[in-house]
């Protein structure tokens, strides 16, 4: 599936959220820790594996898929409340480095 599709997927999660949970649907705050995401992370992630583990495919993977959007979506609200940091860029320039060295050696295979 192609990435802009998956983003836009990820996107309607997001307001899906935003409308389910704010000032006017919960009595609680609607800011959340770091901590609290992963607690909420961590809860579907369990409720997935639980699915996967006892329900028959093609259904485990699109009800696992769905969840999985939920739990992609709760990252982003999370660095949206708490911040981001991006990937340091040596990061990303080693291992483009280390993979072209690696597609060197296969081709003299």
């Amino acid at each position: 599936m192609d990435r802009k599709i998956v983003y836009e997927h990820i996107d309607t999660e997001r307001v899906y959220q935003a409308a389910r949970w704010n000032e006017r649907t919960t009595d609680t705050e609607v800011l959340h820790s770091v901590t609290e995401f992963l607690v909420y992370i961590q809860d579907y992630t369990n409720e997935a594996l639980h699915l996967v583990t006892r329900t028959a495919e093609p259904k485990a993977k699109e009800e696992a898929l769905h969840i999985v959007r939920k739990i992609t979506a709760l990252g982003v609200a999370c660095m949206e409340q708490n911040g981001s940091f991006p990937r340091p860029q040596s990061e990303i320039e080693f291992h483009n480095i280390l993979n072209n060295a690696i597609e060197s050696v296969q081709m003299l295979k």
